[in-house]
C-alpha cells in the first residue's frame, strides 16, 4: 500500500515494511513510488502481505468497534 503520509500513522503501519508513504498531494513523488515499485515484484509483495496481515490483526471493522466502546464506556 503506498498511502499519503498523516502523522501519526507510523504508530499503526511500519513504514517501508507495512506500508510507503507519500507527501500529501505531492502527486509526482506517488508517481515515482508507483514506478519504483512495478520494478521490484518481491519488495511489493512483501510490504502488500506484511500490511494486509497488519489491517486484519489490528484494522478490521471489530477492532475499531472495540476501540470505540473502549473511550465511550
Amino acid at each position: 500500500m503506498i498511502h499519503p503520509y498523516v502523522p501519526q500513522i507510523e504508530k499503526e503501519f511500519i513504514p517501508n515494511k507495512e506500508c510507503v508513504f507519500y507527501n500529501r498531494w505531492d502527486f509526482r513523488s506517488l508517481d515515482a513510488l508507483i514506478t519504483y515499485f512495478l520494478g521490484l515484484d518481491d519488495y511489493r509483495q512483501e510490504i502488500a502481505s506484511a500490511g494486509m496481515e497488519r489491517v486484519n490483526k489490528d484494522h478490521t471493522l471489530l477492532n475499531r468497534c472495540e476501540e470505540l466502546l473502549k473511550v465511550v464506556l
